[in-house]
């Protein structure tokens, strides 16, 4: 029993020396000697007992004097710039290695495969490390308003994932970027900034006018048009001495008769007459129509976006 305290007190005396931090004695193996007097052992045997529990004290916590039954409460891992040597078959081992700057945990199974275990003060978890089969949701939990992270690119940093905030609302942090520039795929999908800024190209900026529909021919009264995108309509008409400019926008190829009247302007008999104009949106997929009393009307169309020429359907 004795041989077996000595060795592992040999053992925790490489790590550190007794000097530094502040043994009662420094660590010797040169007394006693055989020239020693007899009533001289028992002192000797007292220091070694006070020597070796001083020094496994340091590197595990709880190993003291007492007789209670109570177990370890830490144990000390020094730092090593490099792996230790590949242990034996059948054996493992745990120890403390420097890995930028910070003293880390780490385990070496007997093929020398090393497996770091903490980073930073954290658990450090690498792909492939949990299998996702094995897991379910009471296995992993993060406190309150943390951040999921991983190692960065260079290893030397975290980036912040998601959390759950002081208002139990998941959060990810300014910065995040969806694995794609595409469209969401459903309602509740996450929109990229892409996407948002086309959209509101398409549909907040205005095209340039055009005066043809689809196929390069003049817009014309008493025509309906259906819209490829939402747009706007212009048109103006000369009604001399009266009559009327009217527009309709309708869910048919039939706006005039079936739709409904947006816009309408004109003059009575005997009042001002002349040129007058009037305008009205269009959405996607519907259909339009001037109508006039006067004898030909100049109607314009501007999509919200790139232009569109609308569709005849006359």
């Amino acid at each position: 029993m004795r041989k077996k305290i000595i060795a592992v007190v040999i053992l925790a005396s490489l790590l550190i020396t007794a000097t530094l931090l502040g043994f009662t004695r420094s660590w010797t193996e040169s007394t006693p000697t055989d020239n020693t007097v007899a009533n001289q052992i028992d002192d000797y045997n007292r220091y070694l007992r006070v020597d070796a529990a001083e020094r496994l004290e340091t590197y595990i916590g709880g190993f003291n004097a007492s007789d209670s039954n109570e177990g370890f409460y830490h144990i000390l891992f020094v730092e090593k710039s490099a792996s230790p040597s590949t242990p034996a078959a059948n054996k493992g081992l745990l120890y403390g290695k420097l890995i930028n700057s910070k003293c880390e945990l780490c385990w070496m199974d007997e093929d020398g495969d090393e497996k770091q275990i903490t980073s930073g003060g954290v658990l450090k978890i690498s792909a492939g490390d949990l299998d996702a089969n094995s897991i379910d949701e009471d296995d992993i939990e993060l406190d309150n308003n943390s951040y999921l992270v991983a190692a960065n690119a260079a290893g030397d940093g975290e980036v912040e994932l998601i959390k759950a905030d002081a208002n139990d609302l998941a959060v990810i942090p300014i910065q995040s970027e969806t694995s794609t520039n595409a469209a969401p795929t459903c309602q509740k999908g996450i929109a990229n900034k892409k996407y948002v800024d086309d959209q509101i190209t398409a549909h907040i900026s205005l095209s340039a006018y055009t005066d043809q529909d689809s196929e390069a021919v003049t817009l014309l009264k008493s025509h309906a048009y259906k819209a490829v995108t939402d747009g706007m309509v212009e048109a103006y008409a000369n009604l001399l001495v009266s009559g009327y400019l009217k527009g309709y926008v309708g869910l048919t190829s039939n706006p005039a008769g079936a739709g409904d009247l947006v816009q309408s302007t004109g003059f009575s008999a005997g009042g001002a007459a002349g040129y007058t104009s009037i305008s009205f949106l269009v959405a996607k997929d519907e259909y339009f129509e001037v109508t006039t009393s006067a004898a030909g009307a100049t109607i314009y169309w501007k999509s919200f976006g790139t232009l569109s020429r609308p569709i005849d359907q006359d």
